[in-house]
């Protein structure tokens, strides 16, 4: 039996010590990072322990329209599956792949502020230029 993409993140961070993520514009569009970093927030609360250290490669994230970008990126990729969803559905297709895809999506696009607001508040590891890393 494969296993799930994201019962493996959820073991990792329950058993790690840290969850070391590496965030950039690309990175901070992944529904799978949001699913690490939302479980790893989830476990810091818990145990009152500071657990995920942000590793930043650049800081388009800091940018004032940041969000924005993203929620728009985020609304066109789902536009996207739903066309296909659309499509296939008229082949009498199946589409569970492609709505789990788009359940991921609409939960990143409802968590982005809360990842923002921690990477706000937090110190990170800055490796965004040379001289830095």
């Amino acid at each position: 039996m494969p296993i799930r993409l994201s019962s493996l993140i959820e073991r990792s961070v329950e058993t790690l010590d840290i969850t070391l993520s590496v965030i950039s514009e690309n990175s901070l569009a992944s529904p799978w990072l949001m699913l690490e970093t939302l479980e790893t927030f989830q476990k810091e609360n818990n145990m009152k322990a500071l657990r995920y250290i942000p590793a930043v490669i650049d800081h388009q994230y800091e940018a004032p329209d940041f969000a924005s970008r993203l929620v728009r990126h985020i609304e066109n990729m789902i536009d996207m599956l739903l066309e296909e969803i659309t499509r296939l559905a008229k082949k009498y297709v199946a589409t569970d792949a492609l709505y789990a895809r788009h359940k991921r999506l609409i939960s990143l696009s409802s968590n982005i502020d809360q990842v923002l607001l921690q990477l706000e508040q937090r110190l990170v590891a800055d490796f965004s230029t040379q001289q830095k890393y």
